[in-house]
Parts: C-alpha cells; structure tokens; sequence
C-alpha cells in the first residue's frame, strides 16, 4: 500500500475544510455558552422562564 502525503489535501486530516470547521465549533461554543447561562439562571427552554 502506498500513500502521498505532499499534498496538504491528501490522506486523512481536515486541512480542506478548516475554515469551515472553525466556524462550526464557533458556533457550537456560542451555543454551549448560552445553554450554561440559562443553567446559571434557572431558566428553562426558548421562553426563557417556563
């Protein structure tokens, strides 16, 4: 079996789609932060207070 790996696309990895990457864990992180607020806060669900 033989593999190339001079190209920075080739193999496995997610060189390709990084910026794509990035911007979906940006995402999810905003996300997160704003599930914990609504923790902190005791609030529940879009409502924010039901």
């Amino acid at each position: 079996m033989t593999t190339t790996t001079d190209s920075p696309t080739a193999g496995h990895g997610y060189f390709s789609d990084k910026d794509r990457y990035l911007a979906r864990l940006k995402r999810i992180e905003g996300q997160a932060r704003g599930i914990h607020r609504m923790v902190d806060q005791d609030a529940y669900g879009p409502s924010g207070g039901e």
